[in-house]
């Protein structure tokens, strides 16, 4: 990955990076960040960035192994792409990052940045049906996200969804109908939801929910 960088485009970096590391003060970023570029501020360079925070007392083994590539694909706008596909490679997706990746096999699930460091994430370019299970988790079981505490928010771009006030309220408004709907108070719900409850019925939509055994005692 090669970046010539405008200075605000690494001040975007630098902000993405602080915010997925947040342990992690602005002077050891920034110098990690001017390693991680080099001096023209062009290729990345995930070695010499890691080697800077080890440098200044911290374990990059713990860090997602690619958190300066992701800072750096967002702050320029840069979409996520797949490699060119290798000789003999197959089109896999990783069952950590959901990402796809060239797999040597139908076995081999696991991208080589996951494997590199496990228990990586999904980057954020994954965010839109990641947070459409959100609201779904919301909605359907009352499951409230960890907006402050999620793992994601340790790659780049994720704190910047998870903090949006328009996601916040998406999940406040799916939990409201959730109250609906116990409450059978089906005029509440948006036309979608009314009309699955008039297509297959109030018993069969109440199933949707873990509660749907108290429902049914009460309607009995």
């Amino acid at each position: 990955m090669d970046h010539r960088l405008a200075p605000a485009e690494i001040a975007e970096t630098l902000r993405l990076l602080e915010r997925a590391v947040p342990h992690i003060g602005q002077v050891h970023l920034a110098e990690a960040l001017t390693r991680g570029l080099g001096q023209a501020g062009g290729s990345v360079d995930r070695a010499a960035f890691e080697e800077s925070l080890a440098d200044a007392g911290f374990q990059p083994k713990r860090l997602q192994v690619t958190l300066l590539a992701d800072a750096v694909r967002i702050a320029t706008g840069t979409a996520w792409r797949l490699s060119p596909r290798p000789p003999g490679k197959g089109l896999e997706r990783c069952t950590h990052c959901r990402d796809d990746f060239w797999s040597d096999g139908p076995h081999n699930l696991v991208c080589s940045p996951c494997k590199a460091r496990s228990g990586s994430v999904p980057g954020v370019h994954h965010a839109a049906p990641l947070c459409d299970q959100m609201v779904y988790r919301a909605f359907h079981f009352g499951i409230r996200p960890n907006y402050a505490g999620s793992p994601l928010r340790a790659r780049p771009g994720w704190a910047d969804v998870l903090d949006d006030p328009a996601f916040q309220v998406r999940v406040a408004v799916w939990l409201d109908y959730r109250d609906a709907a116990r409450s059978r108070r089906w005029d509440d719900l948006p036309d979608g939801q009314r009309f699955l409850i008039s297509r297959f019925g109030e018993t069969s939509y109440l199933r949707l929910f873990r509660w749907e055994p108290e429902a049914r005692r009460q309607a009995a």
